[in-house]
């Protein structure tokens, strides 16, 4: 994927995906045209807090799932959903079933 300061050329190849937490963000930030800049300001985080989350590095915590959905104009239970499929706790129920 190329970029120029922080936009996303084309979709989102990182992770590819809207299966995954990053690749769903990714691709909602490039349809929109925002950079990680743009996100991070809007909800008042680092760039660094979105990309870590964008590349799975970092968990989204709860308290920014509605934050980004309105940024990302994305369905907050769907950003929910990635978010906690995440987890250890959900990985390990899924295991269960």
């Amino acid at each position: 994927m190329k970029t120029k300061l922080g936009r996303p050329s084309g979709t989102y190849s990182g992770q590819n995906s809207n299966t995954t937490l990053g690749g769903f963000m990714g691709n909602a930030r490039a349809v929109r045209g925002l950079s990680l800049s743009d996100v991070a300001t809007k909800i008042g985080v680092s760039v660094q807090f979105i990309s870590n989350i964008e590349h799975g590095r970092a968990p989204l915590p709860a308290k920014y799932v509605g934050k980004i959905s309105k940024v990302l104009n994305v369905s907050s239970s769907k950003l929910a959903t990635l978010a906690l499929a995440k987890t250890k706790v959900y990985q390990d129920l899924a295991k269960l079933v």
